[in-house]
């Protein structure tokens, strides 16, 4: 998955057989070429052949290939006995890895194609197992060119064996469990170049912090000092928006007020549901500002004045901030200054402990933060995948992308920060990266190639071994059930069974429309509330998707008035019996809420079954079900004259009882208002 994984590997002692495959991995067999090899027998090209034998890795060993002098440049061109198509080469860097340069697959043909390019520098391993992906391969490698450079870091670096497979992750790490313990160093390789986004976006001004929406449609970013800002070119940055229109980017136009001002403003992210934007600065009620982050909500004809979110002990020392909202709407990413840093900016999170009140930022460690600044959060729709700029890890420039994965519910769990590579980050400035919930584009800035020497907006496709994991982006429409007109209403998502609250969504007051993003791995309800209307539920199951999906969920809001009748779509019994399940109690304790909430109004429970069995015994346990559910709600302190039961057995059908999804939705409870 492009990170570093650390593997615990059983020690199998095993006769090297140079030469032959040995499993998903063949083992080159052949020296075709060498160049500044420090001895003709110990040490050589030939070392470089076969299975990892250069025990133990980590230190100096005759048996792999090392260089005439710790500072220099050295090649190694290896043959394989079986020219294959592969999709991972194997580079087996016994000892002070770091120095490759330069990777290149050769074919039957004698063909040279370059597929790893890189910065020689020195990591912080002392042996690893480098694997680099690339597409399948559609000709038979036959050739493997490696080209070494240790002047730019000095030290014996040694190879101890290439090899080359056919093979997931996975197979290939077993495989190398048979030779040691290794670090398996999964590295970044786009196999695409980046691309400008073009003239629509990029300017000869700066144009930084891409913030692309979850559909990949909608694209904000800020411009600095030019001449369409509010202040033209005295104004350091303003806001900008382009849509996306049959593949090409609108022209970016200034997103007005009350986004932009006379100070320097900035978007920190934006909710999927495309309805509240995080905002730089704390705005207070005429508008001035200080350090801090606000929020914007979208209203019918524009947004809300910025308004501060309330995180508490707030503070920032740096002159620089940076903020991200996740999907969920509960967890607050910053890039601050404070008394506990490690030195410039670092990474910190808060957490939603209310309406607008946050908590106290919370450093998230050493794994991600150095003495230098760290800064440009993303965290992918996962939930899991953070994006970042880094002055202080090592890579290929001043500023470099990285990423890293998050491990546990701390926050402070990290894998090592990995470097985007040199696809992505250049020798100059390179920062702001951002993805799309499908994960199959990255945006970042760059001054590499930027027009008028400023910085640029590009973007890259993602290979599928670094894209984030899977995610479900519902849109839909909440509607008026009787009307079918658009509501303005507040969308909890919550995990199944747990009932915890996972995030909140808004559908846009002018159309109904939402949007919001599930991570894989729990089932979840949605919950759709907006005054006057009684509340519904919708389930949705996510424990085991494989790929990014798009699905179209319309939630439908049934007014508080009389005749109106509402499925409880989360009260579940046991099988053929009236025995209420735990799992319905949420459902039926927002129905307790609403009857003691509307003192006048009365209900009738109706209990519904699908056709199959005998009528009479539906029409009992339709009628043992209501009843049971009517307990419920007296227990809860409704009082027993304003429930009514009615039994229907399965003489009421939603839906066609040929399939077993059909005759679900018909087994039901639903609720009727008779009189309010």
């Amino acid at each position: 998955m492009g990170r570093i994984t650390r593997i615990a590997f059983f020690l199998i002692w095993l006769i090297p057989f140079q030469g032959k495959a040995q499993g998903v991995i063949q083992w080159a067999s052949k020296l075709d070429f060498q160049y500044n090899q420090f001895g003709d027998v110990e040490y050589s090209g030939n070392e470089a052949l076969g299975e990892p034998n250069a025990k133990p890795y980590g230190s100096i060993n005759p048996r792999a290939f090392r260089m005439l002098k710790e500072a220099s440049f050295g090649t190694l061109v290896v043959t394989f006995a079986n020219p294959q198509a592969i999709n991972h080469l194997i580079v087996i860097e016994s000892h002070l890895p770091g120095r490759i340069t330069e990777i290149a697959l050769i074919d039957t043909k004698e063909k040279k194609n370059v597929i790893h390019k890189a910065n020689s520098n020195a990591v912080n391993e002392p042996y690893r197992a480098l694997l680099i992906p690339v597409p399948t391969t559609n000709y038979l490698v036959r050739k493997i060119e490696i080209n070494i450079n240790s002047i730019s870091a000095p030290g014996w670096t040694q190879i101890d064996a290439v090899g080359i497979c056919q093979a997931d992750v996975k197979a290939i790490a077993k495989e190398l469990s048979r030779f040691g313990d290794f670090d398996l160093d999964v590295e970044v390789t786009f196999f695409s170049e980046k691309k400008n986004l073009g003239k629509n976006i990029n300017t000869n001004f700066v144009e930084t912090k891409p913030i692309i929406s979850p559909d990949g449609k909608t694209l904000y970013f800020h411009r600095q000092n030019y001449p369409d800002n509010v202040k033209g070119e005295k104004d350091d940055q303003d806001i900008y928006i382009s849509k996306l229109e049959a593949s090409n980017w609108s022209k970016a136009v200034n997103a007005g007020s009350p986004f932009n001002d006379k100070y320097p403003n900035g978007i920190g992210s934006v909710t999927p549901d495309g309805n509240t934007a995080i905002l730089l600065n704390a705005y207070d009620e005429k508008g001035n500002i200080s350090p801090g982050v606000s929020y914007s909500k979208r209203l019918r004809n524009g947004w809300s004045a910025p308004k501060k979110l309330e995180i508490k002990n707030f503070s920032n020392d740096s002159d620089y901030q940076d903020f991200y909202l996740a999907n969920n709407g509960r967890v607050l990413i910053s890039a601050i200054h404070r008394k506990d840093s490690y030195g410039d900016q670092d990474l910190y999170v808060s957490f939603a402990v209310g309406q607008n009140q946050w908590s106290e930022p919370i450093n998230m460690g050493p794994i991600l933060n150095t003495s230098r600044p760290e800064f440009s959060p993303f965290l992918a729709a996962d939930n899991k995948t953070l994006y970042f700029a880094s002055e202080g890890h090592k890579g290929q420039g001043g500023s470099d992308i990285y990423y890293a994965k998050r491990l546990d519910e701390t926050w402070k769990n990290w894998t090592k920060p990995k470097n985007l590579g040199t696809a992505v980050n250049s020798k100059d400035w390179d920062a702001y990266y951002a993805i799309s919930a499908a994960g199959d584009l990255a945006y970042f800035v760059s001054t590499q190639g930027a027009m008028g020497g400023s910085r640029d907006i590009y973007s890259i496709s993602l290979p599928s071994e670094f894209k984030p994991e899977p995610v479900l982006l519902v849109k839909g429409r909440v509607l008026d059930q009787k009307t079918n007109l658009a509501i303005e209403a507040e969308i909890i998502i919550s995990s199944l069974p747990e009932g915890n609250e996972e995030g909140v969504a808004n559908s846009a007051p002018y159309s109904g429309e939402f949007q919001l993003v599930l991570p894989q791995g729990k089932n979840y309800s949605l919950r759709a509330s907006a005054p006057g209307y009684v509340s519904v539920e919708q389930n949705l199951k996510l424990e085991h998707i494989d790929e990014y999906k798009e699905i179209e969920q319309t939630l439908y809001l049934a007014p508080i008035e009389v005749g109106q009748t509402v499925v409880l779509n989360n009260v579940y019994f046991e099988q053929g019996k009236s025995i209420l399940l735990t799992d319905s109690y949420p459902e039926l304790d927002r129905l307790a809420t609403l009857m003691k909430e509307n003192a006048t109004m009365t209900i009738e429970l109706g209990g519904h079954t699908d056709n199959q069995g005998i009528g009479k015994s539906n029409l009992e346990l339709s009628e043992q079900r209501v009843q049971v559910v009517k307990q419920f709600l007296v227990s809860k302190g409704v009082e027993s004259k304003r429930v009514s039961t009615k039994a229907y057995g399965g003489i009421r059908p939603i839906a066609p009882n040929t399939n077993e999804e059909g005759r679900a939705k018909n087994r039901r409870v639903d609720m009727t208002i008779i009189s309010f």
